[in-house]
């Protein structure tokens, strides 16, 4: 077990990139969408995301790897009277 998180980590590059967030340029150490909602530190609930002009579902945003350039919005809906 000890062999392979230590291969996986030796050959796994998190990649630095210019993603534009929100209209704002922001250079990121990313993999995909749930690294980067991770690594602002924005609360998931209620949060939606878009990436390329297209919603993605919080269930796939591990799945959704981010590239150089990538625009993506996210939005908060907050409740309140």
């Amino acid at each position: 077990m000890i062999r392979f998180f230590l291969l996986y980590t030796k050959n796994h590059e998190v990649k630095h990139m210019e993603l534009i967030i929100n209209g704002e340029k922001e250079n990121h150490s990313v993999d995909n969408i749930l690294d980067l909602v991770e690594t602002k530190e924005l609360e998931k609930s209620g949060l939606v995301v878009e990436h390329n002009k297209q919603v993605i579902k919080a269930e796939n945003w591990n799945q959704k790897d981010l590239q150089e350039g990538d625009k993506i919005e996210l939005i908060s809906f907050v409740g309140g009277g």
